[in-house]
């Protein structure tokens, strides 16, 4: 659940505390919904120079190459450091976001079966991944069963699916719902490349609104 973000300098805590590889990981999250990509990635290259032996600070690197929509440089970057060091990298999940964004839809959904079985981030994915690869009919089954199996709880999520399935709408909705649950997706919908077609719509102008986002 999220609450009103504060009004608060957002590096505070990174100028407390510059060399607390957790609070800099925070600042990178932080800088990239508030759209500042530039220093966001000067910090993610700063999270491996202070940790380099800790795989989330490699994953974050790649994390934030996906929400800067740099989508081949965090897929190249994430197989790299899997190749070399296969303990540094353990999220198929930003691999399999990268190749979806990218077009390489059944590799997409292979790498998301690595994910928990049916978890809320692999039934996600898949169900991406076969909207994006042109099967709405197997796209549809996989919706049901992941609304089946969490109900309201992942509205954001669902927001980003009917959105990319071309039902305004349903999608308007669900973020509306997302909303007066203050679910924690909702950090992310600035930035976030599959809501990408419902954008221009007033009524996500109004929740973005509404989010209250630090200038």
């Amino acid at each position: 659940k999220i609450q009103k973000m504060p009004r608060l300098a957002p590096g505070r805590a990174v100028q407390l505390a510059p060399g607390d590889v957790e609070i800099v990981g925070r600042h990178v999250f932080l800088l990239l919904r508030l759209g500042k990509q530039a220093q966001a990635l000067k910090e993610a290259d700063r999270m491996i120079a202070l940790d380099p032996l800790n795989h989330i600070t490699y994953e974050n690197r790649v994390s934030a190459l996906y929400d800067v929509r740099r989508y081949q440089e965090g897929l190249d970057y994430a197989e790299k450091v899997q190749r070399d060091s296969p303990e540094l990298f353990r999220a198929p999940g930003l691999i399999a976001d990268c190749l979806l964004m990218l077009g390489q839809t059944r590799e997409a959904w292979r790498q998301y079966g690595l994910l928990n079985p049916d978890s809320w981030q692999e039934l996600n994915g898949q169900t991406l991944a076969l909207i994006r690869g042109g099967d709405r009919s197997a796209a549809l089954e996989s919706l049901s069963k992941f609304k089946r199996l969490y109900e309201n709880t992942c509205n954001y999520q669902y927001a980003g699916i009917y959105a990319q399935l071309g039902d305004h709408d349903r999608a308007l909705s669900a973020l509306e719902d997302a909303f007066a649950m203050r679910d924690g997706g909702l950090v992310s919908i600035k930035i976030d490349p599959r809501l990408d077609p419902i954008r221009s719509e007033p009524r996500f102008d109004a929740i973005v609104k509404k989010m209250t986002f630090p200038a």
